[in-house]
């Protein structure tokens, strides 16, 4: 997971609406549905553990 400032990439008016909810805190933005990886693709750690499982 990165960090990236707000002021970087958001619009001045999406930020200001956003500290209407948290200012000075930080938020984790998750991924989109269609996005989303399933866990252990980027690795190796989910055959791995199916082997030691199963074999």
């Amino acid at each position: 997971m990165g960090y990236i400032r707000a002021e970087e990439i958001l619009p001045s008016n999406i930020i200001e609406l956003i500290q209407d909810y948290i200012d000075g805190e930080s938020i984790y933005i998750p991924r989109k549905e269609s996005n989303k990886k399933q866990w252990g693709s980027r690795t190796l750690i989910r055959q791995e553990l199916t082997g030691l499982m199963y074999g």
